[in-house]
């Protein structure tokens, strides 16, 4: 995705030279007018997201979205800019999603978030229809600000054991009826609590799962399962019961049509 986010970044700053130019002015920190840019430009054997340049200046911009510094890219880097011509101004910039701390000394070396560029597009060019689409999609992909903890994120870790633990209890008292139902919970089963924060950051939910649901599923989307979760990627946090089977499974439609007739009985039974 990092590509993806570069290019369209590259592309807005394209579309008007006062925009350019007051990226580098502002949110890079270097003087000047009349800048280009260009992404993945070969320079010898190494390859920053976007370089900035004029006639005076030469900046390497790396840019990370959900990942980090791989390689001692930044030192490379460096090492490339301080090769260059005395009287060309170089400098060296790194923008991340997620705190990350580097000290790259012997350079002019600054390092920024993507939501300061969010803010600074908002801040000056929301009316652009291109920058308010951007702008949607870094908001989208929570990169439109930084996380910082506060005094109710506090209180919240206060009380996150306390509330792991009515979970557990939850989810635990429902464990018997779901193995007989379905077998043995292959993730998330009450002797294995820590299987259920495996998934909590990356699919925000704290759940209890029997995979294969079903016989006969063949391939990545053969796959079938049965969830029972606390998911907060909704609004507010359900507790839900998640089925899964891929469309190529053996017994797809009749998982499909099993659940429609379902559905069908209780809307008939709410009449």
């Amino acid at each position: 995705m990092e590509k993806f986010i570069t290019e369209i970044l590259a592309g807005i700053l394209r579309s008007e030279q006062s925009l350019l130019d007051k990226f580098v002015n502002t949110i890079l920190n270097i003087k000047g007018t009349q800048f280009q840019v260009e992404t993945d430009q070969n320079y010898g054997e190494i390859k920053p997201s976007m370089s900035f340049f004029n006639k005076d200046s030469l900046c390497f911009l790396e840019n990370k979205v959900e990942s980090f510094e791989e390689n001692s890219q930044l030192e490379t880097y460096k090492i490339f800019l301080q090769d260059q011509p005395a009287d060309l101004k170089v400098y060296l910039r790194y923008c991340t999603q997620y705190y990350e701390k580097k000290n790259i000394k012997d350079i002019n070396f600054k390092q920024f978030f993507w939501s300061d560029i969010y803010t600074f597009l908002e801040t000056f060019y929301s009316t652009n229809l291109l920058v308010q689409l951007f702008l949607d999609f870094l908001k989208e992909k929570n990169m439109n600000h930084l996380t910082e903890l506060n005094t109710e994120d506090l209180v919240a870790i206060n009380h996150l054991h306390e509330t792991l633990e009515k979970m557990d209890i939850c989810l635990d008292s429902i464990a018997a009826e779901m193995t007989e139902l379905f077998g043995n919970p292959t993730i998330g089963s009450p002797k294995n609590h820590q299987e259920r924060l495996r998934d909590l950051g990356t699919f925000k939910q704290y759940h209890m799962s029997k995979h294969p649901l079903l016989q006969g599923g063949n391939g990545e989307w053969g796959w079938s399962d049965i969830r029972i979760s606390f998911a907060y990627n909704e609004e507010p946090t359900k507790l839900i019961v998640w089925y899964w089977c891929g469309r190529t499974h053996s017994q797809y439609e009749l998982l499909k049509n099993s659940l429609k007739n379902i559905s069908d009985y209780l809307l008939t039974s709410r009449v």
